[in-house]
Parts: C-alpha cells; structure tokens; sequence
C-alpha cells in the first residue's frame, strides 16, 4: 500500500491555493504549506477554485440518484437480472438491486447542482414507466453527483507543465480508466515513462462556459423526449399490428347448405380429383367400348348412300339455305318418309 511504502495520507484536507510555478510548487492547506516537486490534480470539476483554467475545459454533468424502500418479492419478479443495467445511451436511467429487495434508480440530468429532493418524484416516474408492476413504489432517500466531461470526450491525462500533472475528465467512461490514469501517471514521475503521451493528442479544450452548458441541456432534454416517443411508439406497435392481423385474417368458409362440416383434415386435392374420376367418371376408352356394343361395327344408323333415294326440287323447283348456312334443296315428303323408315328396313 502507498503506507507501506512511505506516502502519508492527510484526509479532510482541501487545498485552498496552489502556486504551480517553479521547481517546488507551493500547496496551501488551512493548517499547513506544503512544499512538493510534483503535484498531480484529480479533483475533476472541484479544480474551480484551485485551476480555473483547467476547470473550464470540462462540462460539469450532475446525475440524481434515488434508492426506493424495501420492495419484497415484486422487485425480483420485475427485475430479474441483479446487476448493473443502463437503459439509455445517455446518463440517465441506470438502476441495479441493492440490499437484496431495494431498488437504486439513477436519472435525470442537469448541466448545474440542483436539489436531489426536487428530483425524488421524477425519479419515480421513470421507474414506473419502465416497470409497471411497481407502480406504488416509495423513495427512501435521493442524492446527487457531478462529474466532468469533456468537448472531445477523452480523459485528461498528462504533464500540463513540469512538475504539474493532471488527472481528470473520466465522465462515461468508468472507474477502469481512473486506475489506468494513476499508473501511467505514477510511472511518468517515478520512472519518467512517456506512455501517459498517448494522451496528448487530446488538447485540454474550453468546454464553452456557460453558453455551452445551455446547449448541452437542451441537447439532453431533446434526447430525452425523443427517447419517451420512442418508447411509447414501440409500445403501441405490437396491439396495432396484432389489431390489424386480426381484421385481415380471412374468415373459414361456410359450409353449404345441408352439407356437414368435415371433422377429419380433407385429402389433397389433386388426390381428391384423381380418386373420383377413377371411381366415378369411365374412361373414353370404356365409353367408346360401350357404345360399340349397342352398334354393330362399320354400320351407321343412317341409310347408306344407295339406298337413299335422289332428292327432289321442291316446289317451285329452287334450292333452299339449310340452318347451317349452306345451300341444299328443300326434300320433299317422299325423301322424309325414305329417310325416317331406313333404320326399319334394316
């Protein structure tokens, strides 16, 4: 540990001014100066009254956070993973199972300190849109935290002049990158190693101050309201869509009149076709056999051309148009009676 290796920790002990020029710079506290030959700044956004100038290269982000009373069996029923969920890209409705039956709710955000009391019920209307099996949930206790972020969105880390080093910046990126910032800087002043210069692409930028806080804000506040219509929107799609299944799905034809409804499932219908034709209809061969039965083979049933008598002009001698169009004569009652008595004769 930093004890056993000879470091002395002196807590509750702010620094009220730092003089960083020279090669010892000056740290006052308010019982004590402090001579030191490297001083390394990792107050984030507290450095306003120290380092105003590195202060204003950060955007100060402030997040509430809410813990709910004992829930009982719900909260597990509703929640079922116990670790750690975000529900947004933003800061802004973070939760996780404490305790074993509480609820700790992060959201809302806010680009200056507001009072975490006044964000109690919003923190509850969050919590009750995304679960509503807890809709009667209580909020035992809310508090508030402010962290730093900045323009390019990288951490801040590096020698800003000799001997005065820097630390900050980790908004969104996690508690990881602050060990990972210690060692690099831990081994740029023991051990004079240049990895920490990886960094140094990153410029320490003006955040914009006041002005660029007002644009962040409205930036998350139209965020935030297109997330809540994207929700609701989701929401409403899938009883619109089962709604709209339900209208265009055809209805199962009646059946007719006097018919009964088939209770096994009916045979392929090319099956069906092909069975009752076997069965029900004779093939042509079948039909053609059956008819030369009833008639001798090679004879007609009309007389043959010598036996028909030569036909006659009618009346006044000149041809008639037959039904069909062509032209014949008119026979006369001797031909009708010849043709209508030849099967006869037979």
């Amino acid at each position: 540990t930093l004890e056993e290796a000879g470091a002395r920790i002196f807590e509750h002990t702010p620094a009220l001014s730092i003089d960083p020029s020279g090669v010892r710079k000056r740290v006052i506290t308010p019982s004590a100066r402090l001579r030191a030959a490297h001083v390394v700044l990792a107050g984030n956004t507290g450095l306003g009254a120290l380092m105003p100038e590195l202060a204003a290269t950060l955007m100060p982000i402030t997040t509430y956070v809410a813990v709910t009373a004992p829930l009982g069996p719900q909260l597990t029923e509703a929640v079922a993973y116990a670790g750690a969920v975000s529900d947004t890209e933003i800061a802004d409705n973070h939760y996780r199972i404490v305790d074993g039956d509480r609820l700790m709710w992060s959201g809302g955000v806010t680009m200056w300190a507001g009072r975490p009391r006044r964000f109690a019920r919003r923190l509850a209307a969050d919590i009750r849109r995304t679960f509503p099996q807890l809709a009667d949930v209580a909020i035992d206790s809310v508090w508030s935290g402010t962290l730093g972020r900045a323009v390019h969105s990288m951490p801040q880390v590096g020698e800003v002049s000799r001997g005065l080093w820097i630390a900050s910046g980790f908004g969104g990126h996690g508690l990881n990158t602050t060990a990972v910032a210690g060692e690099l800087v831990a081994r740029g002043i023991v051990e004079s190693d240049q990895a920490w210069r990886l960094f140094s692409l990153y410029d320490l930028t003006w955040a914009g101050g006041w002005v660029g806080r007002a644009v962040a804000q409205v930036i998350y506040w139209s965020r935030r309201s297109g997330d809540l219509f994207e929700a609701q929107t989701t929401r409403r799609r899938p009883a619109a869509s089962a709604t709209s299944v339900q209208q265009e799905a055809p209805s199962p034809p009646k059946p007719a009149a006097g018919v009964a409804a088939a209770t096994e499932p009916p045979v392929a219908p090319v099956v069906a076709v092909n069975t009752a034709t076997e069965r029900t209809e004779p093939r042509a061969a079948e039909v053609k056999a059956e008819g030369d039965k009833k008639q001798p083979a090679g004879r007609n049933m009309l007389p043959s051309r010598k036996e028909r008598k030569p036909r006659k002009a009618g009346a006044n001698g000149k041809k008639r148009p037959s039904a069909a169009g062509a032209t014949a004569q008119e026979p006369d009652d001797d031909e009708s009676e010849s043709t209508q008595e030849a099967p006869a004769e037979r």
